[in-house]
């Protein structure tokens, strides 16, 4: 918060700014899901649907991500370390992800990735296509891949 003649701006300053908390929630949901946390990923779909996040555009960020690893997961399977085969993910990886994105390439070597992949999709498909709630299909989808990354 600001104070008359304080001439610098905070993060909080730019966090109070912004309007983006739904798509925060959202990018929450597939990193947490990738990373093998389910008992999180519980809480992080409750915040994302609360905000208002389309349980749809929580799928599609979760497969953007999984198709985002695929070219450090070919690196590692072709013997790359995890460094080197982080380079390879365009865009490059924020600071401030790159644990968690080391962390991921190394519970999804790339079949496991191209499955999930798949997974995600098919639970896409199902959500417009059986009349069954959507909302149970992608969470159940992304709790599944929360619990395979734990393993």
């Amino acid at each position: 918060v600001r104070t008359p003649g304080d001439d610098e701006i905070t993060a909080e300053d730019v966090r109070a700014c912004l309007a983006d908390a739904p798509l925060e929630d959202s990018f929450a949901v597939s990193s947490l899901a990738l990373s093998g946390r389910p008992d999180a990923l519980s809480q992080a779909l409750a915040d994302a649907e609360a905000a208002g996040a389309s349980v749809i555009g929580l799928l599609r960020l979760t497969q953007n991500r999984i198709l985002r690893l695929m070219p450090g997961a070919e690196a590692m399977a072709s013997g790359q370390a995890v460094g080197a085969a982080m380079k390879r993910i365009k865009p490059q990886v924020f600071f401030k992800e790159q644990d968690a994105v080391a962390a991921q390439l190394k519970a999804w070597p790339l079949p496991r990735l191209q499955r999930a992949a798949s997974s995600i999709y098919q639970a896409e498909q199902a959500c417009k296509r059986t009349g069954a709630p959507a909302q149970a299909i992608a969470e159940r989808a992304l709790l599944r891949l929360a619990v395979e990354a734990s393993r």
